[in-house]
């Protein structure tokens, strides 16, 4: 074997992995969901989150969601109650079941690109709320200890706003959801960064029919009927 041939055999090697790496990028994303009724009503609102890992293969993209939908385990918001109850993690589905129980609308934002450490983020947060070890409360928390939760405080406050505000909802259903996601656009801001939104993607997103209104970051959305 010539010298020359033993080298091009060493090199190729190393050329199939950057071609492996260049199709199985892997990309994050954050979609926040929205539900109210109107005229509002508190105990028929909710805020929830789908955070999702797109991972690009020679075979197509492979997607994985994961869901945060804090509620009461009795599925029951008693909203001015001040005593934390036990609280339940639920799967999409889930709540659009819920939804569809108490005929109340939906709004989506995003989804949004993400870093993958806030993905992390929001996968460690997942698990601490399916331990047993944080309560519901749809006041949520008075300070920033994430033991008591409410609906929006169950993932926001794992990065979206981190603990930038008691209360990342300042309003319960979807004008307090919409200020919520107005205010990570500013966060990003703040931090030189824009937040992407890839609407194109809400079909891997969204794996449950369900009728949804698109929104704006900071959209006014009207709490009466009209």
């Amino acid at each position: 074997m010539t010298p020359t041939r033993l080298f091009a055999l060493l090199l190729l090697p190393l050329a199939i992995p950057a071609a492996a790496v260049a199709q199985s990028a892997d990309s994050y994303f954050i979609t926040v969901f929205g539900s109210g009724s109107n005229p509002l009503r508190a105990h028929r609102t909710h805020t929830f989150a789908t955070f999702t890992h797109v991972h690009e293969t020679p075979a197509g993209p492979v997607v994985a969601n994961d869901t945060i939908s804090w509620m009461p385990a009795a599925l029951r918001i008693r909203s001015l109650a001040l005593r934390p109850e036990l609280g339940v993690n639920l799967t999409q589905e889930q709540t659009f079941r819920w939804i569809e129980s108490k005929g109340i609308r939906t709004s989506i934002w995003g989804p949004f690109e993400i870093k993958p450490e806030r993905y992390a983020a929001y996968l460690e947060r997942k698990a601490e709320l399916e331990s047993g070890d944080v309560r519901y409360r749809a006041i949520g928390g008075f300070t920033k200890d994430a033991a008591v939760s409410n609906c929006g405080q169950s993932f926001s406050r794992a990065g979206i706003n981190g603990d930038r505000f008691l209360q990342p909802t300042p309003f319960p259903g979807e004008q307090g959801t919409s200020e919520l996601v107005k205010r990570a656009v500013r966060a990003a801001a703040a931090e030189g960064r824009t937040l992407v939104e890839r609407p194109e993607l809400r079909p891997a997103v969204v794996t449950d029919p369900h009728p949804l209104t698109p929104r704006e970051p900071g959209e006014r959305i009207s709490r009466f009927r009209r």
